[in-house]
């Protein structure tokens, strides 16, 4: 982690050059279109770059099976307010970050587990991959491993690193959808919004008050075959 915390505040100064646009020069107006598509490839360099230090130690494992996919979409609002407040949560392989205009920017993690079922709101549903949460004014990082959806809080959890509890970090909110077809379960949410529990954690760890509790981040999309 320390090696990867360095790269991230050594890159800080160009990510956050990257986004200054976001401002504009002497105070230009900026469209909204425009700060989120440069918050959304910040986001993604910065990305790419921790995947790369991620690598090291994900070659020395067997990925696992997937048998579905989970994927967090940030709204363009919160993208663009986070990248002002230097604040970046992206994922670690083998989760994967992806922008483009029409989608916008999002996470995606592999399914690689499943206990209970969704349909009738008990158990778990296990994620590959890590969340990697960096504030590039403080150069703090936190790493959340083990993700899952937690069905029976309804709530997308990891643990930090160096812990060894879950933490409830984000949770579907708004019109939700649960579904069973053809073996396979599915939920998607209109809205994904941070919990309480995570947003102190997150403010604590990153030395930040950007948290806040049932601010909403964006959508959440989760589907995976039923054991």
């Amino acid at each position: 982690m320390s090696r990867l915390r360095t790269r991230l505040v050594l890159a800080g100064a160009a990510a956050l050059a990257a986004v200054t646009v976001l401002t504009g020069p002497a105070g230009a107006a900026v469209t909204d279109e425009a700060a989120t598509a440069d918050a959304a490839r910040a986001a993604v360099r910065i990305a790419q770059d921790a995947a790369a230090e991620a690598g090291v130690e994900a070659r020395a494992t067997t990925p696992a099976a997937s048998i579905g996919s989970a994927v967090i979409r940030e709204d363009g609002d919160f993208l663009r307010r986070s990248a002002q407040a230097g604040i970046f949560v992206i994922p670690l392989p083998p989760g994967t970050p992806a922008y483009d205009s029409a989608a916008g920017f999002s996470a995606s993690f592999p399914v690689t587990g499943a206990t209970g079922v969704l349909r009738e709101y008990y158990g778990n549903v296990q994620l590959d991959g890590s969340l990697l949460a960096v504030n590039l004014r403080t150069g703090r990082a936190v790493v959340y491993r083990q993700l899952a959806f937690d069905i029976d809080s309804w709530q997308i959890t990891g643990v930090p690193a160096g812990g060894t509890a879950p933490v409830g970090l984000l949770t579907p909110s708004g019109d939700s959808t649960v579904s069973v077809a053809g073996g396979v379960s599915s939920l998607t949410s209109a809205g994904l919004t941070v919990t309480t529990e995570g947003a102190q954690r997150l403010n604590q760890q990153l030395a930040t008050d950007f948290f806040r509790a049932d601010v909403k981040v964006g959508s959440f999309a989760l589907s995976y075959t039923q054991g």
